[in-house]
């Protein structure tokens, strides 16, 4: 899990991780802006079942937010990642960042 906090709304910050998601080929599986929650998917094809991304924010003070995201195997069972999950979360932490300035 990787983490990263804005001096940015909830709203701004929920509605650039839709945005970041879309531009980065993910595909939006349920988002709950009351609970600060989205599910994305990333992947898959012939050899791989492809990735889960569970993007939470949480408020972390005065006009700041934390984002926090963990990314893992849409397999059942998965013994190695070989670094994929951390590059997923890297992936959309940064261009997160580009993308609200």
């Amino acid at each position: 899990m990787q983490q990263i906090t804005f001096h940015h709304g909830k709203r701004k910050i929920f509605d650039g991780i839709l945005d970041t998601a879309k531009q980065l080929s993910m595909d939006i599986i349920e988002h709950d802006f009351a609970n600060g929650k989205i599910e994305l998917a990333d992947g898959g094809g012939l050899l791989s079942w492809g990735n889960k991304i569970e993007v939470h924010i949480k408020s972390s003070g005065s006009s700041k937010n934390t984002v926090h995201v963990s990314s893992r195997s849409a397999a059942l069972l998965q013994v190695a990642d070989w670094g994929t999950n951390s590059r997923i979360e890297s992936k959309l932490i940064e261009t997160l960042k580009e993308n609200l300035g």
